[in-house]
């Protein structure tokens, strides 16, 4: 499906081992118009470890709770300095599981994942000291 897989950066590499290793984001199964997945995770490095958690309880639960079988993932992206991370279906089970992980976000560096807080640049974003002092 990648041809050029090799030619990609590292943090692009991560991303699409997330969005494959997950079949509830039907990455390039669908277009635009069905889901905005196609687009990727609209988030920064920072936040992958969090996106990797929270995907690992939420497959573990759909494996004992088949009422979940058709829940999808349709955009995660950062939008005023949160992480966004719409559903279809689920239960609230992994409604829990996405607030649990959008709280966390909001405390952690989106650059590089350490401790950080929201700071309004010309973009409102969560940044630790280091990076928030190379953007000001």
């Amino acid at each position: 499906m990648f041809q050029y897989f090799e030619k990609l950066t590292p943090t692009k590499k991560r991303e699409l081992e997330i969005l494959n290793k997950y079949s509830f984001f039907n990455y390039g199964k669908k277009s635009p118009s069905q889901s905005c997945m196609c687009f990727g995770l609209e988030i920064n490095e920072g936040w992958f470890y969090i996106i990797e958690q929270l995907c690992y309880k939420i497959e573990q639960h759909i494996k004992t709770h088949p009422e979940c079988r058709n829940f999808e993932v349709v955009q995660v992206k950062q939008k005023f300095g949160s992480l966004r991370f719409y559903t279809y279906g689920g239960d609230e089970t992994i409604d829990k599981f996405v607030n649990i992980a959008e709280d966390e976000a909001s405390k952690t560096c989106e650059i590089c994942g350490k401790n950080g807080k929201t700071r309004n640049l010309s973009w409102i974003k969560v940044l630790c000291n280091k990076h928030y002092k190379e953007r000001k």
